[in-house]
């Protein structure tokens, strides 16, 4: 799931990026609004992340320097309109994946955004709505950051 795509699933993570790109493209920067958590972030991104979050408009309010503390999920859902996970911070991707599940499941309200250097492109399409809302290969630009964020919404408003 994480590691290779069919050829088809290419298209459609192609065509999907395009799609956000154009919603982002008319967004100037800053105009996403509301606070985000960072969950799995060392302290070499931890800032450059924050940095790019604010830039596209969002207060990060809070920061979990290891992905075990999100279970913490109460706290996660009545403070951040977006949840930013670096599944890469999880012991396993397994672990992680699990992990999500259980906090769509229990805290349904944030858009949630994962990023990982597993993923071989940025896949802002809703296909993976069991655990994200839009993926982004890492590392991190600020515009593709934005994109994601934008997309996310988008997904998670179509899901609701």
């Amino acid at each position: 799931m994480w590691g290779r795509q069919p050829k088809d699933a290419k298209k459609l993570a192609f065509s999907d990026n395009v799609v956000a790109l154009d919603f982002v493209s008319g967004l100037e920067r800053g105009q996403l609004s509301g606070n985000a958590c960072l969950v799995g972030f060392d302290e070499n991104d931890i800032l450059a992340v924050r940095d790019m979050v604010r830039q596209a408009g969002l207060s990060p309010v809070m920061s979990c320097a290891t992905a075990s503390l999100m279970r913490d999920l109460q706290m996660i859902s009545t403070t951040s309109s977006f949840v930013i996970v670096n599944l890469d911070g999880f012991s396993d991707v397994d672990v992680g994946v699990d992990a999500l599940i259980k906090f769509r499941r229990m805290c349904p309200d944030p858009s949630v955004l994962i990023v990982s250097r597993t993923v071989l492109n940025d896949e802002l399409g809703s296909h993976r709505r069991a655990i994200a809302d839009a993926t982004l290969r890492a590392p991190l630009s600020g515009e593709r950051l934005a994109a994601g964020l934008a997309a996310a919404r988008c997904n998670h408003a179509e899901a609701s």
